[in-house]
């Protein structure tokens, strides 16, 4: 049986777990941190009169930010994009492509 950190299963601490269990586990850890340095996802913005920015991420359309630069938008952006993907949310409209033929 597989063991995961925690697990009432896992009879070792993470100190004493041997060597090529807690190399897997780094490997694992790295490897979804590349996945997640990866992903990208599409935003509409443009600019007031005023001169704030504002825009929205493609996939959710009905939810717009602001931010005073353009690198103030793409930060609150990141922070709905994690909400959005985190944990589902009910309600929440998204767009997404379907294949047809």
């Amino acid at each position: 049986m597989a063991t995961t950190l925690g697990s009432p299963h896992d009879t070792h601490r993470p100190s004493q777990r041997p060597n090529h269990i807690r190399q897997k586990r780094i490997l694992a850890c790295e490897e979804r941190i590349r996945y997640v340095a990866r992903m990208k996802a599409r935003f509409t913005y443009w600019q007031e009169r005023d001169g704030r920015f504002l825009g929205y991420l493609n996939d959710y359309p009905d939810h717009w930010t602001q931010g005073d630069t353009l690198d103030d938008l793409k930060d609150h952006l990141r922070d709905l994009f994690q909400t959005f993907t985190r944990d589902p949310i009910p309600g929440i409209r998204k767009v997404e492509d379907l294949e047809v033929a």
